[in-house]
């Protein structure tokens, strides 16, 4: 007799990583149809988030643009860490980013992104930290 996926879901023993931040709190994204996909209802404060998308470049980023732009205009600061291009800037100026209020890191090497966005993300002065690493190992 197999068991339901309903029934394999709620097994207390299996972790969902959505459970950590379902009543966390959640900034929104600017996309009403990808807050309705999101925990929460937006990117969770203080949580890692991952994009994956098969190249860069191909418009991932328009979807950081609302959350970004609403950040900075509030007074906050956004780094962007290693982008794959270097960023458009009337385009960002145009999505209501506050220039004065973005950092750019140029970093060459994956350890140096990582070294980056680990010192973003230890510090609470950035309100969002963007970071392109060139692959990531799981240490267990």
């Amino acid at each position: 007799m197999s068991a339901s996926l309903d029934t394999l879901l709620e097994h207390p023993a299996l972790w969902r990583g959505e459970a950590c931040v379902r009543n966390a709190p959640a900034v929104p994204s600017g996309f009403a149809a990808l807050d309705a996909c999101l925990p929460g209802g937006g990117w969770p404060q203080g949580a890692l988030s991952e994009l994956i998308a098969p190249l860069a470049g191909i418009g991932e980023f328009a979807l950081l643009m609302p959350v970004c732009a609403r950040l900075t205009r509030a007074g906050r600061w956004v780094i962007f860490i290693a982008p794959p291009y270097i960023p458009y800037v009337p385009a960002l100026a145009d999505a209501g980013l506050e220039l004065a209020r973005l950092l750019l890191v140029r970093a060459e090497s994956g350890n140096d992104r990582l070294w980056g966005l680990e010192q973003a993300l230890k510090s609470r002065y950035w309100g969002a930290a963007i970071a392109w690493p060139l692959r990531i190992a799981v240490r267990g």
